[in-house]
């Protein structure tokens, strides 16, 4: 029995080892950090701060440490409000932050003495320009799939069409998204990924615009938001030697939408009503 435990765990290893990287999930999320401080730029150590994900009303806090830094990695794509509080500072507050697919933003948190029930808000963006790492990236926003026109001859619509309008694609001499070239690159060289999970084609092991543009269409009505590496990105994302295309299917919220819900509404008040 003992035999057969053993050449059983051996031959699970020698599967899990043979399953190529590119399977695995891959990390598109955003992620947040910067510094606590006070007026004078000292670091205020045991902040509390807070993350707020406005479409799903979550949130995720943290407290700074001795060096002030704080940090929200991985957060989904989408809007947020960053809440900052302190023993005997005002409560920071700064609304409108919205966050992209893997971009990485610093926001700098300054304190103001005073009593914690006097709030300082803050409404504004955070930058769009990349001082974190290296990374060349473009992106096509929920509003720019949900305004502009789709168009599709003699194929299924999928919100991968829209990448023929960025800077650098090329579709060859067919002009198809399918068939896109990155920055001079070579045909079917890059990658696709849907949140988070690399789209491949198994019987010809396609990946890239090919695959989720013709092999697996994603709806624009379900797409949030697209994105596309084209240099100096990380090595989870090895699978590729041209560029990476990012796909986020629609975040959720915290509300009730759709005739099914009205009715069953409806039902329950004239329930009540005998």
């Amino acid at each position: 029995m003992d035999v057969r435990k053993n050449v059983l765990m051996i031959l699970t290893l020698v599967m899990l080892a043979a399953c190529p990287a590119s399977l695995l999930a891959q990390n598109a999320n955003a992620s947040i950090s910067g510094a606590v401080t006070d007026q004078s730029g000292a670091v205020i150590p045991g902040a509390q701060v807070t993350l707020t994900y406005v479409v799903a009303g979550t949130t995720t806090r943290v407290t700074t440490g001795s060096d002030g830094l704080y940090s929200f990695p991985n957060v989904p794509a989408g809007d947020y409000e960053l809440r900052c509080s302190a023993k005997g500072f005002e409560t920071f507050v700064q609304r409108g932050i919205t966050l992209h697919l893997n971009q990485t933003v610093r926001i700098p948190i300054q304190l103001k003495l005073g009593a914690s029930n006097q709030t300082i808000e803050v409404a504004a963006n955070a930058s769009p320009l990349n001082f974190q790492n290296a990374v060349v990236k473009q992106g096509i926003a929920k509003q720019q799939i949900e305004q502009l026109p789709l168009m599709v001859a003699g194929a299924q619509r999928s919100a991968a069409n829209f990448i023929s309008i960025m800077p650098g694609v090329n579709g060859g001499a067919t002009g198809a998204t399918a068939y896109a070239r990155f920055n001079g690159g070579q045909e079917d060289a890059d990658e696709a990924i849907l949140d988070g999970v690399s789209m491949m084609e198994g019987l010809l092991s396609q990946s890239g615009t090919v695959a989720i543009q013709a092999d697996f269409p994603i709806s624009p009505e379900a797409v949030g938001e697209i994105s596309v590496l084209t240099s100096n990105y990380d090595p989870q994302y090895g699978a590729t030697n041209s560029a990476v295309t990012i796909a986020s299917t629609k975040a959720g919220t915290d509300q009730f939408h759709g005739g099914g819900y009205e009715y069953l509404r409806n039902t329950s008040l004239n329930a009540r009503q005998f």
